[in-house]
């Protein structure tokens, strides 16, 4: 793609230009491990709508994308939209503390802006997500100016954070009650507004997250719920057929992660002195911010339980990208598979699945599915990073990506020529 500004002389021309833009519909269900399909077929439990779309665009091969660490929530969902790693953009963990800002919380634009006054620090540590870098692309009508191209953000995390001093177009927060198909009609409406329609879109799903880590991913019951994700896919196909959205459609259907079944827990007040240390984020990846003269007790002891590792800050391997940011505390705990961390006993909670292990494990790795005139059909692509889907999705809306540690050459084999 090359990127081109036009000057149009009139409101019809640019009425024109606007109807020849690129669509990205962006789309994640959270916690969709990269085998839950195929475990869903096993149990006879039908997918086609996500059949079709497999069949008809491209995927990738067993094994999954390969996610960031953290394998959480939060980083992940801000690494395949900013195509940085989350110690690299800042949102380190689910919950994490800012030594310069302290505590606070998602609705805050410092937690997104990797902890920065914009004017103070250098454009390249600041991430850029790829709602805003597709506004910033702008066209001049009559010497004014305004955006051509609009985004819309539903759910996605991060999305009311104001970066480069803008914010989408159309963004809404995270909302629980908020049912499936009426996040759909709304984007949809975004998509076909007579006077200010969006042309890119990242839209969030819970599931089956939530109930992932209720009944274990290798649960009868969690795969008989991919098969009703399938109805709300469906659903969604639905709807861009009857406004014609269908054939313009690039659509990206992917997640944050997968989901490990735990198998065992280590509870650290058998072997640590829980008031030496303050704790942020959660099982199986554990901040640890020592208290004063402590750093070492720590550490020493924690080396000796087994099925976690310690990692002072400069320690942790290299492959994680994870040492780069003040957010990242002295010392980090991380289970192995299939472990999770208890403060206690009395506090364990009884969940059977789990996310956040090495990002090197399999069953942390997430499904993707693109389809749609950016993309190939019938395709499998070779494992590529999350951080590489950022530079994809802007070379599919032909924009120029801000800062980012992707690599366009890893993924850019799913694009027609």
């Amino acid at each position: 793609f090359i990127l081109i500004f036009l000057s149009c002389s009139n409101s019809l021309e640019s009425i024109e230009y606007d109807a020849k833009l690129p669509n990205l519909l962006l789309v994640s269900f959270d916690g969709f491990r990269w085998d839950y399909l195929n475990r869903a077929h096993n149990f006879d439990i039908k997918t086609p709508n996500f059949d079709a779309l497999i069949a008809g665009g491209s995927t990738v091969a067993a094994g999954g994308v390969r996610n960031s660490f953290p394998t959480k929530t939060l980083p992940n969902h801000f690494t395949m939209v900013t195509g940085m790693y989350p110690g690299n953009h800042g949102v380190v963990h689910n919950n994490y503390w800012d030594p310069k800002y302290g505590e606070f919380t998602g609705q805050d634009d410092i937690w997104w802006n990797n902890g920065t006054a914009e004017e103070d620090v250098a454009s390249s540590v600041i991430p850029m997500p790829v709602w805003i870098a597709n506004q910033r692309q702008r066209l001049y009508v009559n010497q004014s100016e305004r955006f051509i191209r609009r985004s819309g953000v539903m759910m996605w995390p991060g999305a009311s954070a104001r970066l480069y001093n803008e914010t989408a177009h159309k963004w809404k927060l995270y909302d629980y009650p908020a049912t499936n198909e009426s996040r759909i009609d709304e984007v949809i409406q975004w998509f076909t507004d007579e006077v200010e329609p969006i042309n890119m879109a990242a839209m969030y799903f819970n599931e089956p997250d939530y109930h992932g880590h209720q009944w274990g991913p290798m649960s009868r019951d969690l795969m008989q719920l991919v098969g009703d994700l399938d109805g709300i896919v469906g659903y969604l196909l639905q709807l861009l057929r009857k406004n014609d959205l269908y054939d313009k459609m690039n659509l990206i259907i992917t997640s944050d992660h997968g989901m490990g079944e735990i198998k065992e827990r280590i509870i650290l007040s058998e072997h640590l002195d829980l008031t030496t240390f303050k704790t942020y984020g959660s099982s199986p990846v554990l901040l640890i911010w020592p208290l004063a003269g402590f750093e070492e007790t720590i550490y020493a002891n924690a080396s000796k339980i087994p099925k976690m590792m310690v990692y002072r800050k400069d320690e942790i391997p290299p492959e994680y990208h994870y040492t780069f940011n003040r957010r990242i505390p002295p010392l980090l705990f991380l289970a192995d598979p299939g472990a999770t961390f208890c403060t206690t006993l009395a506090n364990c909670s009884n969940i059977e699945g789990n996310h956040g292990y090495t990002n090197n494990w399999s069953d942390m790795h997430p499904f993707f599915v693109a389809h749609g005139p950016a993309f190939k059909s019938n395709h499998i692509s070779p494992e590529f990073n999350n951080v590489d889907m950022y530079a994809m999705m802007c070379q599919v809306l032909g924009i120029t990506p801000g800062p980012h540690d992707g690599n366009l050459q890893n993924i850019n084999n799913i694009l027609r020529s």
